[in-house]
């Protein structure tokens, strides 16, 4: 439910041209913009994985004793990595969106998720990537510092990642490079 929600918001945000997204200050007409500096590279056409995303050090202090479900779900430059168990029910998914729209849309997208008068408001978080928000205790999206990469982090059940997912996404973060996505 979770993911569905942040990937209805980043889609209503990322997927429209750049020039669509609506800066808070508001320039005069004919005003010219600042220039965004470019961005980190982006997965382009390359097939990620999860175990080049999800590196297997990650995998031993985090994820032990779960099972990577085999299928990776990948549609274009989003892919899913998802780990589980059943007893105790415990469910971690690493979700990686690396399209240009959503990556430039950051900043708007952080911004109407904070506002208060959102329907499901986030907080901001600091310390992991370029600029995180939270819906809840487990989990956490956050824009990657060295990649063109929106990364969710959600986890539910009997791991102590439901409770604080930071750890695992600073984690990521720091193994999310653009040799990675090669």
């Amino acid at each position: 439910m979770r993911i569905a929600i942040v990937a209805c918001v980043l889609g209503v945000v990322g997927c429209g041209k750049k020039d669509d997204v609506v800066k808070k200050d508001d320039k005069p007409a004919g005003a010219p913009s600042p220039a965004m500096p470019a961005p980190p590279p982006s997965a382009g056409d390359v097939h990620m994985s999860c175990d080049k995303l999800v590196p297997k050090a990650i995998v031993d202090k985090y994820l032990g004793g779960l099972e990577r479900d085999a299928k990776e779900k990948q549609l274009g430059e989003h892919l899913r990595c998802q780990f589980k168990r059943k007893e105790p029910l415990t469910v971690v998914s690493v979700s990686f969106d690396c399209k240009e729209g959503v990556y430039n849309a950051m900043a708007a997208s952080i911004d109407m998720m904070t506002d208060p008068k959102s329907k499901v408001p986030a907080k901001k978080v600091e310390g992991v990537g370029k600029g995180a928000v939270s819906l809840d205790a487990g989990n956490v999206n956050f824009w990657a510092t060295n990649a063109h990469c929106m990364v969710n982090v959600m986890a539910i059940g009997e791991s102590p990642l439901a409770k604080d997912p930071l750890p695992l996404a600073k984690d990521l973060d720091a193994a999310l490079t653009p040799a990675a996505l090669q």
